[in-house]
């Protein structure tokens, strides 16, 4: 049997070799195909989230990829510099084998170790909420994330998955739980 043995990189979208690019951007046309409806070559990640790409590779051959991503928001008076998560995905052969855990609790770890952060955030699915708690994330469900228009948001309905990080953000939770957090035009 053969042994697997990536090593995880960290590249800004600039500086991310051609041949990762073109292996996240194929996954993502069959994962998350409808985002390629209107551009079938749109930039990896929004720029003004400032992503930066982890990935699992071996050589030329990627296992799998995330985003770090952040902005601030706003939130009853108070700017948080807010970090996240997203684009999260292991190719199917090298599942179930610990790979994307590995990617998930290092870009955790690297955002708890961000000296600005205040808070992080990221949005899933039903089945995938364990794996997230089991790897540093807190679910959320009382916390109502808003997003789109800001003059008329609607809440999201995908699962809000957040890490609240410095001592102002911990201490102004309970603000999170009692008001609706406007987050942005859109979501990670």
């Amino acid at each position: 049997m053969r042994i697997f043995n990536p090593d995880l990189k960290i590249f800004t979208t600039e500086s991310l070799p051609p041949a990762y690019e073109h292996q996240i951007r194929s996954f993502y046309r069959m994962e998350w195909w409808d985002s390629y409806q209107t551009d079938i070559n749109p930039p990896l990640g929004k720029p003004e989230y400032q992503p930066l790409n982890f990935v699992l590779v071996e050589a030329d051959c990627l296992y799998g990829a995330l985003q770090v991503t952040r902005t601030t928001i706003q939130h009853r008076g108070e700017t948080y510099q807010c970090y996240g998560l997203g684009g999260v995905f292991t190719y199917p052969a090298f599942r179930k084998r610990g790979f994307g855990a590995w990617m998930v609790r290092d870009a955790t770890t690297y955002i708890q170790n961000q000296a600005d952060a205040d808070i992080a955030v990221l949005w899933t699915q039903d089945h995938n909420v364990a794996f997230y708690v089991r790897n540093g994330w807190e679910h959320t469900p009382h916390i109502n994330m808003m997003i789109g228009d800001p003059i008329k948001p609607y809440q999201s309905v995908e699962n809000v998955l957040m890490v609240f990080l410095s001592e102002r953000a911990k201490l102004n939770r309970p603000q999170f739980e009692a008001h609706p957090v406007y987050f942005g035009k859109r979501a990670w």
